[in-house]
């Protein structure tokens, strides 16, 4: 299955607006049209199955979220996930894998060090762009920080964006 749809393409592993337990997800990129009904999400070594008796049917260049709470004001603010995982996104590194049904790999990502003066809290890793491969994602000089400026999620005190650094849902 390497080197098909869907790849990931971010992931917030300590969000600071918001608890890990809530605030926790990744995004995934599609390169093609596909039922996502049978995908295996694995974080760690915990596995969350995406089934339904209809089709899960997502377009070619869909970002998807995958998060840890399906309740907006519970979670951030994310944007509507397209299913809620099992597992934790530690904080001093791990791995997210996209199976297919087969149980053939899609793709997989490894971070580290997240928390940290390179990668604050409340700041997601993101592929940069024109790296959107399976392979490229996973060379650490093809990831960036979300720049402070970039935000979603909940409202500060004067009606700004105050929530964590990320992109969720979109480029």
């Amino acid at each position: 299955c390497q080197g098909q749809a869907p790849y990931e393409s971010g992931a917030m592993p300590d969000p600071a607006a918001v608890s890990d337990t809530a605030g926790e997800y990744f995004e995934v990129l599609t390169k093609a049209d596909v039922d996502l009904n049978g995908v295996v999400l694995q974080v760690g070594t915990t596995r969350t199955t995406l089934s339904s008796p209809t089709c899960i049917a997502v377009t070619q260049n869909s970002f998807l979220v995958f998060g840890k709470n399906n309740n907006s004001g519970a979670n951030g603010n994310l944007p509507p996930l397209t299913a809620v995982f099992s597992g934790t996104l530690a904080q001093s590194g791990g791995t997210i894998s996209v199976l297919g049904a087969d149980g053939g790999l899609f793709d997989a990502i490894n971070w580290t060090g997240a928390g940290t003066t390179a990668w604050p809290s409340g700041a997601s890793m993101q592929v940069k762009p024109g790296f959107e491969t399976p392979a490229d994602n996973d060379v650490a000089g093809n990831q960036c920080v979300t720049p402070a400026t970039v935000r979603y999620g909940l409202p500060d005190a004067d009606g700004g964006v105050g929530g964590d650094r990320g992109t969720p849902g979109q480029v």
